[in-house]
C-alpha cells in the first residue's frame, strides 16, 4: 500500500474536505497542495508561487493551528493535518490577504 497523508482543508464555500495524497520522503505542505489542485480538486485556492527559501511568507497557512510556511512544513506518512488560513483577511480557501 501506498505511504499516504491526509489533508483537511477548510474551504470558504465548502466547509472542511478532506484529502488523500500520496507521500514521499521531504514532502512539503505547499507540494500537497498542489498535488490536491492539480489531481484532485483545480478548485482549491492557496498561494502557490513562493521564494523558495521560506522568506517571502506568501504561502503561510495554519497546519494543526500553528502558522508556518507551507513551503517548508515537512509532512510526515501516515498523519493527519487540518489546514486552515493564515489569517482573518481571508479572500478564498487558503488565500489571505499579505
Amino acid at each position: 500500500m501506498e505511504p499516504m497523508v491526509t489533508l483537511i482543508i477548510e474551504r470558504t464555500d465548502k466547509g472542511k474536505q478532506e484529502y488523500q495524497v500520496p507521500h514521499f520522503e521531504g514532502m512539503t505542505m505547499l507540494v500537497a497542495l498542489r498535488y490536491i489542485h492539480d489531481n484532485l480538486d483545480p478548485t482549491l485556492a492557496f498561494r502557490t508561487y513562493h521564494c523558495g527559501r521560506g522568506v517571502c511568507v506568501t504561502c503561510v497557512v495554519r497546519m494543526n493551528g500553528k502558522k508556518l510556511r507551507a513551503c517548508s512544513a515537512p509532512l510526515e506518512s501516515q498523519q493527519t493535518y487540518e489546514v486552515t488560513p493564515a489569517n482573518d483577511k481571508n479572500i478564498r480557501d487558503l488565500c489571505c490577504e499579505v
